[in-house]
């Protein structure tokens, strides 16, 4: 039987180093305060916001998605691995950038086309 604090520590390392969610979450966490600090409207509002928005409730939130999904083992194999120089590479923010931006011109692609059907098919 696995000790669940120690699988709930390795599980939060795990997702603060090893995954895209934390950063994602962060990441829109800024993005919304500088939207709102960018507001002369607002001018206070963007501290609250960093204030009110608690990354670690959504943590715990996700935690038993991924405590039930992975063993302490394989999380521990995640940690190794995207500590590893070859892991590090796929969090690399110029790999993620551009695969992103193929990401999306891929669907603004699929969205032209599918519009582009729908208007021919629409044609007398």
């Amino acid at each position: 039987m696995e000790d669940i604090e120690r699988k709930k520590y390795i599980a939060e390392i795990f997702l603060k180093k090893c995954t895209f969610i934390y950063q994602e979450m962060e990441g829109y966490v800024s993005y919304l305060s500088e939207i709102i600090s960018n507001d002369k409207g607002v001018p206070d509002m963007a501290v609250e916001l960093q204030k009110e928005i608690k990354i670690d409730e959504y943590i715990n939130n996700i935690m038993p998605i991924i405590l039930e999904a992975f063993s302490t083992k394989e999380l521990q194999e995640f940690i190794e691995f995207y500590s590893s120089k070859t892991g590090s590479k796929i969090r690399d923010p110029k790999f993620l950038s551009r695969i992103g931006d193929e990401s999306n011109k891929f669907v603004a692609k699929i969205e032209r086309d599918i519009v582009d059907k729908i208007e021919e098919k629409r044609k007398p």
